[in-house]
């Protein structure tokens, strides 16, 4: 294989599950955010991300269901903070969990390959 098409094959791994991702991770917010938002409804992230919602519609449930992700992902950093309650991150259900990580982790590494080709090919 000549480097050329290496690159276009890279380019290729890397663009194409971009919508697949997008709309994965955008129907897996607008299903899940009613249940974080009764489940987060003291803390004061979910507040002002109720706020954001209302503005951006779909984009803001996307941004919603990511500071849950991210809550979830490092909650002593948030408890300490005082944006979230402990009792509130120890309610979620796994199966919630379930749901909500994997188009995030997607995502992730999506965006981790995408720095990795512009580091390697750029």
């Amino acid at each position: 294989m000549s480097k050329l098409t290496v690159e276009q094959l890279v380019s290729v791994v890397v663009v194409v599950p971009l919508p697949f991702i997008l709309m994965w991770t955008a129907i897996a917010s607008h299903l899940l955010v009613s249940r974080l938002e009764q489940i987060f409804v003291h803390s004061l992230f979910m507040r002002h991300d109720r706020k954001l919602m209302e503005k951006l519609g779909l984009f803001g449930k996307i941004v919603t269901c990511g500071s849950v992700v991210l809550v979830c992902w490092l909650p002593r950093l948030h408890i300490w903070r005082g944006v979230a309650l402990e009792s509130e991150i120890a309610s979620m259900p796994k199966r919630l969990k379930l749901w909500l990580y994997p188009p995030f982790i997607a995502s992730h590494l999506w965006f981790s390959g995408l720095l990795v080709s512009g580091y390697v090919f750029g």
